[in-house]
């Protein structure tokens, strides 16, 4: 070797060695840096004293069936309702429930969420309902290894496309979209389904006139009220039949001139990413996804979900958007069951070692032995989902004695007589639908029995749950 070409191998040398050497540094740095921020969190939000009457933190985390009420929003969200009836036991102690369940979202992605939040909120209890969701593996707890530095996760950060500012949203008054779905609804109600495709034009037509601007107002609810009647949500998975596939298709029809007036929306493209699946017509769905993000639309868990399902040659352009969310998607040989039982086992791991009570309950109806099983020494692990496991009844086997301290609530007395006298009705009283099965999102009088139960089991163990404090 020339002495130049020394000269040169030295310098790369010493180049890597100080590439190496800032790396780790910088490393370092937002390590310190994100260790002095959550000591400064858990300074700032000190320990419960029981004896000075300071409040009692509750942490609820699940899908759509508790993040929202159906029928008249937040307010009768069983959460909020679970709150306002502890804090009416007149039991010495302020309880504040802070509800961090989302709509659409994974137990991976429900548990990753509540852990970068734990040493904020520092809960005294934990409340899940969560595993329905779990139809497709798109696990959020695969940060281990390499994926785990914060330079890597900087670089994909930084890797990212910049987006342009979001667009002004386009919004529609309250009592006119009240009147407009009225209009819609009136309209099924009198037409047959075989003259829809003929009779609709004519009733947008009239709608837009009489109501300019809200164009895409009226054509997403024309195509989700179509979309409902079509399919029963808990049929969700059977093959449509040649006449169901020629009327989604209208509705994607619909969906995509109403994405075309108002890109900014995410209920619009989340009902068209729904439709796309079912119809496996994935043209030109990319760019209106992309579109829709430089519009200003947040990528939400229940968006993210819909995505995965999107065959990967028909989003090549989009794996930035997994890359953000830290997350990665299984094969089909993923165990979904494995998958929730997972999170499941990664939440109550973390909070036992922090101190806070568990409770785990389950969905309205649903059996709380598929529940237990969770936390047993020998489960059998199922090769379907969570979600299809819950109307079995299967025996429950011996708890493992790590999770012995776990609280599971049943939400079984949906079932009682008195409830269900006259089952022609049950789902209009309790149920909005039956997305879940036997279960679906909650009326408030549905979500209302749920805060019943949860706030009732809290008072009865009370003696025994604070001692864990």
């Amino acid at each position: 070797m020339t002495h130049g070409g020394r000269l040169i191998c030295k310098g790369l040398f010493a180049g890597s060695i100080a590439l190496i050497i800032f790396l780790v540094s910088l490393e370092l740095l937002m390590r310190l840096g994100g260790f002095a921020y959550t000591q400064y969190q858990e300074w700032s939000n000190p320990t419960l004293q029981l004896g000075d009457k300071k409040e009692i933190r509750i942490v609820t985390l699940g899908e759509s069936t508790t993040a929202d009420g159906l029928m008249d929003g937040f307010a009768s969200a069983w959460p909020q309702l679970l709150e306002d009836q502890l804090n009416r036991s007149a039991m010495g102690f302020h309880f504040k429930v802070h509800n961090l369940a989302r709509g659409g979202a994974s137990t991976s992605y429900l548990v990753k969420n509540f852990l970068e939040q734990i040493s904020l909120l520092k809960p005294h209890i934990v409340i899940s309902m969560m595993g329905v969701n779990d139809n497709q593996s798109l696990n959020y707890l695969h940060q281990e290894g390499w994926r785990s530095l914060r330079i890597v996760q900087l670089y994909f950060w930084l890797k990212s496309p910049r987006r342009p500012p979001p667009l002004k949203e386009i919004k529609i008054n309250a009592d006119t979209a009240d009147i407009l779905r009225g209009k819609i609804e009136i309209f099924f109600i009198k037409t047959p389904i075989e003259k829809v495709e003929f009779e609709a034009p004519l009733l947008l037509t009239e709608l837009n006139n009489k109501y300019p601007g809200n164009e895409w107002f009226n054509l997403f609810t024309l195509a989700e009220t179509f979309k409902d009647k079509l399919i029963s949500f808990g049929d969700s998975n059977k093959a449509p039949d040649p006449y169901l596939n020629t009327n989604m298709r209208l509705v994607s029809q619909w969906l995509r001139e109403a994405h075309d007036y108002n890109p900014h929306n995410g209920k619009i493209l989340f009902s068209l990413l729904q439709v796309s699946a079912w119809l496996k017509d994935y043209k030109g769905l990319e760019d209106r996804i992309l579109k829709s993000i430089n519009a200003g639309v947040v990528i939400e868990p229940n968006l993210l979900i819909k995505l995965s399902k999107i065959p990967r040659e028909h989003r090549t352009r989009l794996q930035f958007l997994f890359d953000e969310a830290g997350a990665s998607i299984g094969t089909d040989k993923t165990n979904l069951f494995e998958v929730t039982r997972n999170s499941y086992l990664t939440l109550a791991k973390e909070l036992k070692s922090r101190g806070i009570v568990y409770m785990a309950m389950q969905y309205p109806t649903a059996s709380l032995n598929v529940l237990e099983n969770i936390f047993s020494r020998d489960v059998e692990i199922p090769i379907s989902s969570y979600c299809t496991q819950m109307e079995k009844n299967d025996s429950p086997v011996q708890r493992h004695p790590a999770y012995k301290n776990i609280y599971l609530i049943s939400n079984e007395n949906f079932k009682d007589p008195e409830v269900i006298s006259n089952p022609k009705d049950f789902y209009l009283d309790m149920f909005a639908e039956h997305c879940g099965g036997h279960f679906g999102h909650t009326t408030a009088k549905g979500s209302a029995r749920i805060a019943n139960t949860a706030a009732q089991f809290i008072l009865q163990n009370w003696s025994s749950i604070k001692e864990k404090f």
